[in-house]
């Protein structure tokens, strides 16, 4: 089996608390983009992962363990060999290997005739990282708690243009977090913001409490969004960074390329809805 893991970026992210588990309580807007890895799935003797990323081809690897784990929950005597073809750049704020881990479930438990519930994979899902639930998901979300709380939306985005931009450095989600000086944000909650988004679209909530951090710690990704702002009125950090996106109705790739050295990662594409549904039909039975 052959299927799609698609990027996020967040429209907006706010950092509400630190936890007494170490982790931060969260409220973001995720969606989708049509930019993706590609993962196949084939019968195996025993579990493996190959990717075309040599330091991800171990057993740390979430889509590994995200394999292991549903062989264990369903009880099935079975091994799959899972070879992916990485595009989502590495500690990109991109959610690639939140993603692989997520349609890694999906596409076994399709495979292996829904061996598990949808709340199953929502748990397992859960075990393995905090981005992991929302990939779950087809659509747009809302996500609380440490991200691993969905709340899909029931109406879809414009599949708007985005221009993403990576500098050949990438941004530990760890680091970010513990160099975050909180805000306090007594005003926002989960209705209120979804509200604003359906009425105005994303360039009116586009907001990222780690921008502060990141920022701090490595001033090129500050340029780049100050480049990226220049020619189209708005920018934000890709989560916990490094890469930077923008909404851009009319670009020109070239003068956008130019604006960045050699070795920076570019991309173009756009919000996604719908996707994969062939993955999600069964759970709306």
């Amino acid at each position: 089996m052959i299927v799609k893991s698609y990027a996020k970026i967040n429209l907006a992210l706010y950092v509400l608390n630190k936890r007494p588990d170490g982790y931060h309580n969260i409220l973001s807007i995720i969606t989708k983009i049509d930019f993706f890895d590609l993962i196949e799935i084939k019968p195996s003797k025993s579990l493996s992962i190959l990717t075309n990323k040599e330091e991800l081809n171990n057993d740390s690897n979430l889509a590994y363990r995200a394999a292991k784990k549903f062989f264990e929950e369903s009880c099935i005597k079975d091994a799959v060999t899972i070879e992916i073809e990485k595009h989502i750049p590495l500690e990109a704020g991109l959610g690639g290997g939140s993603s692989n881990a997520a349609y890694t479930l999906l596409a076994l438990n399709k495979m292996y005739d829904y061996a598990l519930s949808f709340n199953k994979l929502l748990d397992i899902a859960q075990q393995l990282g905090s981005d992991c639930p929302f990939f779950l998901y087809k659509n747009a979300s809302c996500v609380t708690s440490r991200g691993e709380q969905v709340y899909p939306f029931d109406f879809l985005l414009k599949p708007l243009s985005i221009v993403i931009i990576k500098p050949p450095i990438g941004v530990s989600t760890k680091l970010a977090y513990n160099n975050l000086i909180l805000t306090k944000h007594n005003n926002i909650n989960r209705m209120t913001l979804v509200d604003r988004l359906k009425k105005y679209g994303p360039l009116a909530i586009m907001h990222n409490d780690l921008e502060s951090s990141v920022f701090k710690l490595y001033p090129l990704i500050e340029r780049i969004k100050r480049k990226l702002y220049e020619l189209f009125n708005n920018a934000l950090l890709c989560g916990s960074g490094s890469s930077v996106f923008a909404f851009a109705e009319n670009y020109n790739s070239k003068q956008v390329i130019s604006m960045f050295d050699d070795g920076y990662f570019f991309e173009t594409t756009t919000i996604l809805n719908n996707e994969g549904r062939d993955l999600y039909e069964h759970y709306r039975s």
